[in-house]
């Protein structure tokens, strides 16, 4: 049985589909499998408490600014200089260490912006960066972080991480 011009058409356009599906299938296993044990990381907004590793920490308060001055001298910021107090409770009998590491700003196309050093020193007294050293059981330190964010940046968000780097929670500073 002779087939005609209109058949071969058909059965190749149902070719085409499943070689279509067959890929677009594989292609979504393959970012499952890439996203699989990846978390979403909870958004929190100001003057909200979470608790992360052993640490109950809030971030109490916003200011822009474009220049920062210390006791000893100043810095200027290349962008906008984003001031974000906070206070973090030690949940935990035992000294703990927070470091200005485990904050970072969450640029728009999804980089980290870490906290300017020289800044954030210059921000709170001499002698009293709390991400400097332990805090003691049971103690609250509060302090403040600088980023120098670009002016290009349109995400204003702050990701703090627990100090083993487990829990990761943003703070959206809108």
């Amino acid at each position: 049985m002779k087939r005609g011009k209109g058949t071969n058409l058909i059965l190749l356009l149902v070719l085409l589909v499943l070689v279509f599906s067959g890929a677009v299938w594989w292609m979504t296993e393959q970012q499952l499998a890439q996203n699989k044990g990846q978390k979403t990381i909870k958004t929190y907004t100001l003057h909200e408490s979470v608790i992360l590793g052993r640490f109950e920490m809030e971030l109490t308060d916003l200011k822009k600014k474009t220049k920062i001055v210390g006791e000893t001298n100043e810095v200027d910021a290349k962008g906008t200089y984003y001031c974000v107090n906070l206070s973090m409770r030690n949940l935990d009998a035992n000294p703990q260490p927070i470091n200005l590491s485990q904050f970072k700003v969450v640029l728009a196309d999804g980089g980290f912006l870490a906290a300017d050093n020289t800044a954030s020193l210059l921000a709170n007294p001499t002698g009293h960066a709390f991400f400097l050293r332990n805090a003691n059981g049971k103690e609250t330190v509060t302090g403040t972080l600088v980023f120098d964010v670009p002016p290009t940046n349109s995400t204003v968000r702050v990701q703090a991480t627990s100090a083993d780097g487990t829990q990761a929670v943003n703070f959206d500073l809108k």
